[in-house]
C-alpha cells in the first residue's frame, strides 16, 4: 500500500511517526493527565499503603462548553433494561435523534478509535455515562462534527452472561431465535471481553400472509414466493485493553461473522411440476483492529491500524426463456480494507479564557474489491483499488469564561475550527472544513452553530460490486398502473461520482429546572449534496425520463428489468427542525440511603447483585422531526422536484413525510420495569406529473410497543437459580398497525399489500438473561 501513496502524504507520516516516538520518549514516568476530569473513582483498586506510589496527576479541567448536555448514572442505565454497552449507547443516541455511529467516543476519559472495543461489555459495566454536545469533539481529539460520549466503567467486574430470547409473530407463520454468551473482566485500566452471538430466523412465505396473486399466477403461488428469507448468522468477537507502560496503552478488537440467506423467487413449471426458484446468499467477513495510546505531558497520541475482508457470494436460480429447467447464476465478491491513521492533541497555549486546544491527524486507506459471475457475462474485470489518505488540523480557541473573569458577562463562549484535506484514487482532491461555535450564556442554557463541507469518494462496493440479476420481484409501475414481475438488477455502478455536502446547524439545550432533571433541545440543520449518491429511486415518470436505459419493457409494453444499481442525483436540499425533551424523574423520599446503597452495589458488582434499594424512576424522552423542504434535482439542469408535495414524492426511498414524531416512557424500580414507546409518522403522496394512474397516498403510520422486565430475585427472592437471571417480555406492534397505500380510486395495488409493508406484524419476544 505504501507503493501507492502520494510522496507527499509518506513524508508527512514519517514526520508524525517520528514525533509520536519523540514525544513517548520524553513523558514522564508517574505522570498520569486526566482529559475530561480528574476522577480517580476509575483507576484500579488501590494498594496497600506501604506499596502506594506517588500519584502525580496532570491536565486541565473541562470548560463549561465542554461539559456533558445530559449524564447517567448506573441507576439510570439500569432502568433501560438493556443488556450491552453498545445497546444502551444506542437507545441514547435515538433519543438524541441520532445514530450512535456518527458519535466519537471516550472510555474513563481517554479518546477510543470507536465503540466497537466496549459494546459488548454488559451494561452493569457502567459507572456513568456523559453526553458531550455536538462541537466538542475538537477538545478531545474527535472532528467538530462529532457529538462525544465519555464511558466511565467500573473499577473491577467479572462477569458472564448468557442470554436466549425467541419472537414469534401473533400471526404464526414465522419465528426468530437469537443466543449470546459474554465473557468480561475489568481490572482498572484493563479490558477483556470474549462474545459469541448466534441467530436463526425462519423463512415467511406470501400464502401465510395471505397476500392476493395476480391474475393469471399458478395454484399456491403464494408457497413458492418468501416475504422474509430464511437467515442464520454466527458472530465471534474479542476486545482486550491494558496499560502496557505507565505511559502507553494497547487495544486489540477482533470479530469474525458468517451468515446465510436463503429466499423463494417464485414458481417455475417443469416435469415434476411446479417448483420455487431460489437464492441462496453467504457472506464471511473477519475484522482486526489495533491501536496504541500513549500519553506524553498533557498529550494524548494515537497510532491505529485496521484491517477487514468480506467475502460474499449469491447463488441465483433463473428460468431462461424455451427452457426447461432454471439456470444457476453464481456471483461473489471479496472486499478488503486496510487502514491506518496517527493523532495527536492536547493544549497548545494558555489563553486567558482557558487552554487552546490542538488535534492533528494522518491517515491513509486502501478498499480493494474482486468480483466474480458464474457463468461470466464477459471477461473477468480487473479488481477495483480505492486509496485515499487524509491529514486533518482542528483547533479550539476559548473566548470568554466566567471561571477565568474573561468577557464574564457573556458566559463561556468558544470557537472551533477544522480543516481536512483528503486525496482519493480516481477522484481528487478534497478541501473539507467544519467551523463551529459553542456558547453557553448560563449554567442552563447551551447554544452551538456549525456550518461545514465535506466531500466524499463513493464505497468500493458501490462502483465495483458484480450485478446480482433477481427475478420476481413484484414492483408497481405507474406508467401503466399495474404491478409486474421484474428481474430487479442490484450491485456497484463504475460511473458514480464523488458527492459534497454543505451542512448548516444550529442547536439550543435547556435545563430549565435546577432541582429537576429536565431538558429540552431544538436542532436545526440544513442540507445541500451535489452529486447525491442514492439507489435508484422507485418508479414515476420522472424517474423514467431521467433513466430511460435502466428500465426495459417487453414488446407489449410490460416492464420486465429494472437496473436498481446506485446513480449520482445532481442535487438535493433538506431543512428540517428536530424538537426535544428528554426526563429523569427519580420517585420517593429515600433519595440519600438509596443513593449510598446503589454506589455500595457498584463497588460490589457482583453477580446477581440486587438493585432492588434503588430509588423508583420515571424516564420520558420524545421528539418532532419537521421537514421543512425537501426538494430533489435528478439531472443538471433540470427542474427541481419538490419531495413534499404530490409533484414526485414518490422517489420511494427518498420520499419522507413532513412530520414524524417518537416518545418513549419507562418506569423501573425494585427489580422490575416497563417501558412504552410509540412511532409515528405523517402522510405522504407518490404522483408523477401529467399521469393520472400513478398517483398514491401513504397515510399516517403509527406503531405502538411496550416491553417490560423483572429480575429473578423480585419473583424469588430465596432461590438461588433465579439470582442474577432477567426474563424480558416485548410486544412489538401493539395494535398490529400497517402502513395504508391506495391510489386515487381508493385501491390498492397489489406491490402495497399490508404484507408486503410489514411482512412480520403484531409480534412477541420473550428473553431470559443470566448473570454467572
Amino acid at each position: 500500500m505504501v507503493g501507492r501513496l502520494p510522496r507527499r502524504l509518506g513524508s508527512a507520516l514519517t514526520r508524525a511517526a517520528a514525533c509520536l516516538l519523540a514525544l513517548a520518549c520524553i513523558a514522564p514516568a508517574r505522570a498520569e493527565p486526566v482529559l475530561a476530569d480528574a476522577n480517580l473513582s476509575d483507576a484500579a483498586p488501590p494498594l496497600p499503603a506501604q506499596e502506594q506510589p506517588e500519584i502525580v496527576v496532570t491536565g486541565w479541567l473541562p470548560p463549561s462548553w465542554r461539559l456533558p448536555d445530559r449524564t447517567l448514572e448506573s441507576a439510570e442505565v439500569e432502568a433501560y433494561g438493556l443488556s450491552s454497552i453498545g445497546e444502551v449507547i444506542a437507545e441514547i443516541a435515538a433519543e438524541e435523534g441520532e445514530t450512535a455511529g456518527d458519535a466519537a467516543f471516550l472510555v474513563n476519559g481517554r479518546r477510543v478509535a470507536g465503540l466497537a472495543g466496549v459494546s459488548d461489555l454488559p451494561a452493569e459495566a457502567i459507572a456513568r455515562i456523559d453526553v458531550l454536545p455536538v462541537g466538542s469533539g475538537v477538545g478531545v481529539g474527535a472532528s467538530a462534527r462529532q457529538r462525544v460520549y465519555d464511558i466511565r466503567l467500573k473499577r473491577a467486574l467479572d462477569l458472564v452472561v448468557a442470554r436466549a430470547a425467541t419472537r414469534v409473530p401473533i400471526g404464526g407463520g414465522w419465528s426468530a431465535r437469537n443466543a449470546d454468551l459474554t465473557y468480561s473482566h475489568l481490572r482498572g485500566e484493563r479490558r477483556i471481553a470474549i462474545v459469541a452471538k448466534g441467530r436463526d430466523e425462519d423463512m415467511l412465505l406470501e400464502s401465510e400472509r395471505d397476500i392476493v396473486q395476480p391474475i393469471g399466477a399458478v395454484a399456491r403461488a403464494g408457497a413458492y414466493r418468501s416475504l422474509l428469507p430464511a437467515m442464520d448468522r454466527v458472530d465471534l468477537s474479542l476486545s482486550a485493553v491494558d496499560r502496557l507502560t505507565s505511559w502507553l496503552s494497547g487495544s486489540l478488537v477482533s470479530k469474525a461473522s458468517l451468515s446465510h440467506r436463503d429466499a423463494r423467487l417464485g414458481p417455475w413449471l417443469g416435469d415434476a411440476g411446479v417448483a420455487p426458484l431460489d437464492q441462496h446468499g453467504r457472506i464471511l467477513s473477519a475484522s482486526v483492529n489495533l491501536s496504541l495510546d500513549a500519553q506524553a505531558g498533557a498529550w494524548q497520541l494515537g497510532l491505529f491500524g485496521a484491517y477487514g475482508s468480506v467475502h460474499g457470494s449469491t447463488a441465483t436460480e433463473h428460468l431462461p426463456p424455451a427452457t426447461a429447467r432454471p439456470r444457476v447464476v453464481r456471483t461473489g465478491s471479496t472486499v478488503t480494507t486496510l487502514s491506518g491513521q496517527l493523532s495527536a492533541f492536547g493544549p497548545l497555549a494558555d489563553l486567558p479564557a482557558g487552554p487552546m486546544v490542538l488535534n492533528l491527524g494522518a491517515g491513509a486507506s486502501r478498499d480493494t474489491i474482486v468480483a466474480r459471475r458464474d457463468p461470466p457475462a464477459s471477461p473477468r474485470p480487473p479488481p477495483t483499488i480505492l486509496t485515499a489518505t487524509t491529514l486533518s488540523a482542528a483547533v479550539e480557541v476559548p473566548i470568554a469564561s466566567r471561571a477565568a473573569n474573561v468577557l464574564a458577562g457573556i458566559g463561556d463562549l468558544s470557537a472551533s475550527a477544522e480543516f481536512v484535506r483528503q486525496h482519493a484514487s480516481d477522484f481528487g482532491n478534497f478541501t473539507n472544513y467544519t467551523l463551529s461555535l459553542q456558547w453557553r450564556p448560563d449554567s442552563w442554557v447551551g447554544l452551538t452553530g456549525s456550518v461545514s463541507r465535506s466531500g466524499t469518494a463513493p464505497p468500493v462496493t458501490s462502483l465495483d460490486e458484480p450485478p446480482i440479476e433477481t427475478p420476481g420481484v413484484r414492483l408497481f409501475d405507474p406508467a401503466r398502473g399495474e404491478t409486474s414481475d421484474v428481474v430487479w438488477i442490484t450491485g456497484g455502478s463504475p460511473g458514480l461520482r464523488r458527492q459534497s455536502d454543505e451542512t448548516r446547524r444550529f442547536a439550543a439545550n435547556l435545563k430549565p429546572l435546577r432541582a429537576v432533571a429536565l431538558r429540552l433541545n431544538a436542532e436545526y440543520v440544513e442540507t445541500r449534496s451535489r452529486n447525491f449518491l442514492s439507489e435508484l429511486p422507485s418508479p414515476s415518470l420522472a424517474t423514467m425520463q431521467a433513466f430511460p436505459e435502466r428500465f426495459v419493457r417487453d414488446v407489449g409494453g410490460r416492464l420486465v428489468t429494472v437496473d436498481a444499481r446506485p446513480v449520482s442525483l445532481a442535487r438535493r436540499t433538506d431543512r428540517q427542525l428536530r424538537t426535544g425533551i428528554v426526563l429523569t424523574l427519580p420517585l420517593g423520599r429515600r433519595a440519600a440511603r438509596d443513593t449510598r446503597l446503589a454506589e455500595d452495589e457498584e463497588e460490589a458488582s457482583r453477580p446477581g447483585a440486587n438493585v432492588a434499594s434503588v430509588r423508583p424512576r420515571l424516564q420520558l424522552s420524545a421528539s418532532h422531526l419537521w421537514l421543512l423542504d425537501s426538494a430533489l434535482t435528478i439531472r443538471a439542469g433540470g427542474p427541481p422536484i419538490d419531495l413534499l408535495s404530490s409533484d414526485a414524492i414518490g422517489f420511494g426511498n427518498l420520499g419522507q413525510p413532513r412530520h414524524r414524531f417518537d416518545a418513549s416512557l419507562g418506569y423501573a424500580e425494585r427489580g422490575l420495569g416497563v417501558r412504552a414507546s410509540v412511532q409515528s409518522r405523517g402522510a405522504s403522496l407518490i404522483e408523477a406529473s401529467g399521469s393520472i394512474a400513478n398517483t398514491l397516498r401513504f397515510y399516517p403510520l403509527t406503531v405502538f410497543s411496550f416491553r417490560g422486565w423483572i429480575q429473578g430475585e423480585r419473583l424469588a427472592p430465596r432461590s438461588s437459580w433465579l439470582k442474577g437471571t432477567r426474563l424480558s417480555l416485548t410486544l412489538l406492534n401493539l395494535t398490529a398497525a400497517r402502513e395504508r397505500v391506495e391510489d386515487r380510486f381508493a385501491v390498492t395495488p397489489l406491490s402495497y399489500q399490508p404484507g408486503y409493508r410489514d411482512p412480520v406484524g403484531r409480534s412477541l419476544e420473550f428473553e431470559l438473561r443470566k448473570k454467572f
